[in-house]
């Protein structure tokens, strides 16, 4: 907590100089037990006490009621044994590490309903399939960027940033330097239907190029939702400057050649809960690697277990059905059932397969309108192994994970 303290030292006389005006505080803990254990594997299942705790400014500068800054500073500690890995490889892993770091650190300039921003921000873009900040994990993943986000009129979104750096949720990982240039459009054309438009350029990775439908209606305790979602991947066409970029295998103009699908059909009725959805990752084809996306919130997508943040180089088929109760104030209770298979057919000791395995999740969420700013989490996920493993990947061992959390937001008003 000390960096808190730090930062209301400095805010201070700031704030008596006028040089910081219509300023807000965010604080956050967040404390989570998580167990992981890979079974049939060399290292012991793993468990780690964590906390998050972060403190968010919000401020104008220097009197101009259209230059802002955002500055947000997280610190993540495990308390306890340090059973996990990489604090200790005897054990599973478990991608939450102790460190402290600026997350967001970002200034904008607002006109016209435009905004031009440079710094660290935790980007999120769209369904966060491409382009996340993953704040699931006890530190977010950030991006250096400088960009600028304009609402042409109340219909039409217009993004465009170039990304030089990224900094992942593991604190002990380098910061990427690379060159992205990341661009983006939303359009509501109906009033249930929106559309999206993207290209997206990554440094010796590849480019993606996606359309998308989205639209959802509601009424009362009600909705429904939809989304239709189609990509390619191609060549790269930035490449990476080894004088820059200190990744090795992250340089140069790889080639590139797969597809994506993704089909959502979300309701709620009264307290019922039903979803059904279903992903389609390419699989690799003459050299060229499979439909992957590095910079995403990755464990919101193909399972809690997080044994897809990769895609096999077979590629995936990912059916979910979800099923549940939302009970409003005494929370939401919901169950996510996965059917995992590869796009192209394996064999196996001379049987032809394609199932990558199964996937039960469950999920208890406590938030309501009498605790404001409280949420409780009580989750678990049991994986199990299909036909398949790949030379990356052993997708035929069984995962089962538990994860228990709170979180606490406190926002003042401005001052």
């Amino acid at each position: 907590m000390r960096f808190i303290y730090i930062i209301l030292i400095f805010f201070i006389p700031l704030q008596a100089l006028e040089i910081l005006t219509d300023t807000s505080f965010k604080t956050q803990i967040r404390p989570r037990y998580e167990y992981a254990n890979f079974y049939l594997n060399q290292t012991k299942a793993a468990s780690a006490y964590t906390t998050r705790a972060s403190i968010l400014l919000n401020t104008k500068l220097f009197g101009f009621k259209n230059l802002e800054a955002n500055l947000s500073l997280n610190s993540v500690a495990s308390f306890g044994d340090k059973n996990y890995s990489p604090l200790n490889p005897s054990y599973d892993t478990i991608n939450d590490t102790n460190g402290v770091r600026f997350s967001n650190a970002l200034l904008s300039y607002n006109f016209y309903e435009t905004y031009l921003k440079v710094g660290i921000e935790e980007l999120n873009i769209n369904n966060e399939r491409f382009i996340g900040s993953d704040d699931f994990r006890q530190m977010g993943q950030s991006f250096d960027l400088v960009g600028m986000d304009s609402h042409l009129n109340e219909d039409i979104e217009f993004q465009l940033y170039y990304i030089y750096a990224i900094q992942n949720v593991n604190v002990q990982d380098k910061i990427r330097y690379a060159y992205n240039i990341v661009t983006n459009i939303n359009m509501k054309v109906a009033s249930m239907i929106d559309i999206q438009g993207y290209i997206y350029m990554l440094g010796s990775y590849h480019n993606t190029y996606g359309l998308s439908f989205s639209g959802d209606i509601s009424e009362d305790n009600s909705y429904l939702k939809y989304r239709f979602e189609s990509a390619y991947q191609g060549d790269a066409t930035l490449n990476n400057s080894p004088n820059i970029v200190k990744i090795p295998g992250i340089q140069g103009k790889p080639t590139a050649s797969s597809f994506y699908f993704n089909a959502l059909l979300d309701v709620k009725l009264d307290n019922a809960l039903f979803s059904f959805s279903y992903e389609n990752l390419g699989a690799s084809k003459n050299s060229n690697p499979a439909f992957y996306t590095p910079f995403a919130s990755l464990h919101k997508f193909n399972g809690d277990a997080d044994v897809f943040l990769n895609t096999p180089d077979v590629g995936l088929q990912d059916i979910k059905l979800k099923l549940g109760v939302d009970t409003n104030n005494l929370g939401k209770l919901y169950m996510d059932a996965h059917y995992f298979s590869s796009t192209t057919e394996v064999t196996l000791n001379n049987t032809i397969s394609k199932y990558l395995g199964s996937e039960l999740d469950f999920h208890y969420k406590f938030k309501n309108d009498y605790i404001k700013g409280f949420e409780f989490d009580l989750s678990s996920a049991y994986f199990f192994g299909g036909d398949i493993d790949t030379p990356t990947q052993e997708l035929t061992k069984d995962v089962f994970k538990v994860f228990v959390g709170a979180n606490y937001i406190f926002e003042s008003e401005k001052y």
